[in-house]
């Protein structure tokens, strides 16, 4: 637990000084080692705050990150350059005679060297702290299909530390979890949990708690006061994997704490006039593409340069979601969804699709107050329905608007079926109960990287 606080204050306190200093060095050589203008720190503050809230955004201080993975170096690259775009409007609106203070190049190479420094010392600490915590490891109090899948997930996801698995029953004590790979379940022995001197990382209860014995959960109580935390799968699903598993949702979780806050009128406000704000900013920025894509499509071939299809919306409403055509005329709506190396999508509708311009239209959708910028992305509507006999809580993901981008969209790859729509699902019940603007926030960074590495179709 100590290290847990003390390595995220090391890589704050790193982040600050390392980026004072680059600044000092490059301003020095600016004014060729003579005297700085006075008033030149007050300009300072603004990137030393701006730059850590961009790295905080994509979780740069949460060990439980792979800092050392490649989606990880990407998004601290992407908030490293948003960091230096919002520092150079924050300068030049907030400050009369910036040009007395900076150079042109001044900020531009303190945070390019930055992002390169930063990167370098935050995989040495991680690799500090994994090695750590290769020695601890997290027990799963359970056999039956909630453990497995899991147990599973926690694979996919990449958590290092080792698991141990508990038998409360003792039925299938010997055997494997799932899976020749997977760990062997151990009995629970009386002096088990009286024996814990912090290795665990935490105990999981994966398990029916209605059938533990008054005895054995006051076991687990003390381990919880001597240290060792006592967390529900639920709540680590939450915690660690930032999605709630379709296997734990019923209507009594979806209509209890937590879904009511998208629906706040103050929260709804609030996110209304930033889409508005936004997607008439973005209509502006992107202004030239209205014009050059819909000349590529034509050149293409002579159908449509719009896309239409009826998509779900929120409270169920449908709506027209518009989009730039990518597909030939014949038979585009079938398939429902779009495959991979699908024979249907044009040459410059490839294009599109890699650089996401396809989803332009979608901002008049949000102006018109169908979409917001960000939430579960709308579905088509004769899927949904589809879905929605075949899982019956699916209809809750459209207690919000639908967005441009999600949750969902920047943590799991594209749905080509029911499975991956339940997999986003469980995404997207993340974000409707932890809406916030911090967590919109880092949906955007993610998607800048999603759209930086190509990803999506």
């Amino acid at each position: 637990m100590r290290n847990k606080v003390l390595m995220p204050l090391s890589l704050l306190v790193l982040d600050i000084i390392t980026l004072g200093a680059l600044f000092f060095i490059f301003l020095l050589i600016r004014f060729k080692g003579g005297p700085l203008p006075e008033d030149v720190w007050q300009s300072l503050v603004v990137p030393l705050a701006i730059s850590p809230l961009m790295l905080f955004l994509i979780d740069g201080y949460s060990l439980k990150n792979n800092m050392r993975s490649l989606n990880y170096v990407t998004e601290h690259i992407v908030a490293g350059l948003a960091a230096l775009v919002l520092t150079i409007l924050s300068i030049y609106i907030f400050t009369f005679q910036p040009g007395n203070y900076f150079g042109r190049m001044v900020l531009p190479l303190s945070f390019l060297t930055f992002i390169a420094v930063s990167l370098f010392y935050r995989a040495y600490i991680y690799s500090l702290f994994h090695k750590h915590q290769k020695e601890r490891y997290f027990v799963i109090l359970g056999t039956g299909g909630l453990a497995k899948d899991f147990y599973m997930d926690c694979l996919k996801s990449g958590i290092s530390q080792n698991f141990r698995v508990l038998d409360v029953s003792q039925n299938r004590v010997g055997q494997k979890l799932c899976g020749s790979d997977s760990p062997v379940i151990e009995a629970v022995a009386e002096n088990h949990f009286a024996t814990m001197n912090g290795s665990q990382e935490a105990v999981i209860v994966a398990d029916d708690r209605r059938s533990m014995k008054r005895e054995f959960v006051e076991k687990l109580i003390n381990c919880h006061f001597n240290g060792v935390p006592i967390i529900s799968v639920e709540k680590f699903y939450e915690n660690y994997l930032q999605k709630i598993p379709s296997s734990l949702v019923n209507p009594q979780l979806m209509l209890g704490e937590g879904f009511d806050v998208p629906r706040n009128p103050i929260f709804e406000k609030i996110k209304r006039f930033s889409d508005m704000l936004l997607a008439s900013i973005g209509l502006i920025l992107t202004s030239p593409f209205f014009l050059l894509v819909p000349a590529l499509i034509r050149l293409g071939d002579k159908g449509p340069i719009i896309f239409k299809q009826i998509r779900t919306g929120k409270n169920n409403v449908p709506f027209n979601c518009y989009k730039f055509r990518t597909m030939t005329t014949i038979q585009v709506d079938s398939p429902a969804c779009t495959e991979k190396f699908d024979m249907r999508i044009t040459k410059v509708g490839k294009w599109l699709r890699y650089l996401h311009l396809d989803e332009l239209p979608q901002l008049w959708n949000v102006l018109k107050g169908d979409m917001s910028m960000i939430g579960p992305r709308p579905e088509q509507a004769k899927l949904t329905e589809v879905y929605e006999k075949q899982y019956f809580c699916y209809r809750f993901r459209h207690l919000v608007r639908p967005g441009i981008t999600g949750w969902a969209q920047v943590n799991y790859k594209y749905g080509e079926d029911l499975n991956d729509a339940i997999k986003k699902f469980e995404y997207d019940l993340y974000y409707i109960r932890h809406f916030s603007i911090k967590l919109d926030a880092s949906i955007v960074l993610k998607t800048l990287t999603k759209m930086f590495m190509g990803a999506g179709r």
